[in-house]
């Protein structure tokens, strides 16, 4: 077991923001990227608990996670993950994640803890030093699409998948039947004014809202359509302009969460991005004519705007993940 780190230790990482937790630089010295699961929001939790995962990490975490290569990183965990899974009734059993390290076997309780921080450390793992899409060992990759048709095409479009799927233990799925709605992809940008702690958000008329049966003008954060010629970036520095009058030097965006919308049905993707700009000038109607658009943006206090989407009302998704997004990114500083 490694030493026990004082609770009002600190670690900083750039690319975390400060986390106040012990244990945590013990972490750190192994791979500080299997950090990173916190988003950059603090990294909280008992001494207990994390001196747990500390030692779950020495334990299992094999040398070649502080490599760069990612690939051998993954092929390390992989093999972590397999000698968590080892034998329990064999005392003293070496680890093959980390020749020389034993897993404790003092009782079972102890042994769940450290089989549970050994699994979450070759999990993060994988995680967090691959460049594509984390993934457990053993989840499907297998797609067979035999049939794709379009149904419908208007201001939306609909079309029709008949497709098979690997499932979990490894065959493959009867065909299914599915609709798709392809609308393409948005942005949700929110503007903050750090001098005042205030946001701006607007609202307009929004359709969908109104066949849903809740209010059709809900608070949200300025938002569009990405046009095939445009990044997502360009696409928010745009909507800005059109839906509040803003003007919003390029380079000034910060990339925030980046989401599927309902991707049991909807192919869209929204990307959120987070500005900091003088909003003492902002206000008014605004919006595009030839769309129809008629927006009046509202300025108002971070946790004012968060109290409002709580009391009961019904907001977009990309106003909740963008607010939320704000606070956790600005706890984060100051944490």
């Amino acid at each position: 077991m490694g030493p026990a780190l004082a609770s009002e230790d600190v670690f900083h990482d750039t690319s975390l923001g400060p986390a106040t937790a012990p244990s945590i630089r013990k972490l750190a010295e192994l791979s500080p990227r299997t950090l990173a699961v916190t988003h950059g929001s603090p990294f909280t939790g008992d001494a207990a608990a994390l001196q747990g995962l500390a030692d779950g990490f020495e334990a299992c975490l094999p040398v070649a996670m502080q490599a760069r290569d990612w690939k051998a990183g993954r092929h390390a965990a992989q093999e972590s993950s397999k000698a968590c899974r080892t034998d329990r009734s064999a005392p003293g059993k070496a680890s093959h994640a980390a020749p020389g390290k034993q897993i404790p076997t003092e009782s079972s309780a102890s042994h769940r803890e450290q089989h549970r921080s050994c699994m979450f450390a070759a999990m993060h793992a994988d995680r967090n030093t691959s460049p594509k899409a984390s993934r457990m060992p053993s989840t499907p990759t297998a797609v067979t699409l035999q049939q794709r048709s379009q149904v419908f095409k208007g201001w939306l479009r609909v079309d029709r998948y008949t497709l098979s799927f690997e499932k979990f233990d490894g065959t493959l799925s009867a065909p299914v039947v599915r609709e798709i709605v392809d609308r393409g992809h948005a942005v949700a940008v929110l503007p903050f004014d750090p001098a005042t702690g205030k946001v701006l958000l607007i609202r307009q008329f929004l359709a969908g809202a109104y066949a849903a049966g809740v209010d059709p003008w809900p608070l949200q954060t300025i938002a569009g359509m990405i046009d095939t010629s445009e990044s997502a970036a360009d696409t928010a520095l745009r909507e800005a302009g059109e839906e509040t009058g803003l003007k919003i030097p390029a380079g000034s965006l910060r990339p925030g969460p980046v989401y599927l919308v309902s991707p049991g049905a909807f192919t869209e993707i929204v990307h959120v991005f987070h500005v900091e700009t003088d909003l003492s000038d902002a206000g008014g109607v605004h919006g595009l004519a030839s769309e129809s658009e008629d927006i009046r943006s509202e300025i108002l206090l971070l946790d004012d705007a968060l109290a409002e989407l709580r009391n009961g009302s019904v907001p977009p998704s990309l106003s909740l993940i963008a607010l939320l997004d704000l606070k956790l990114h600005l706890l984060s500083q100051v944490a």
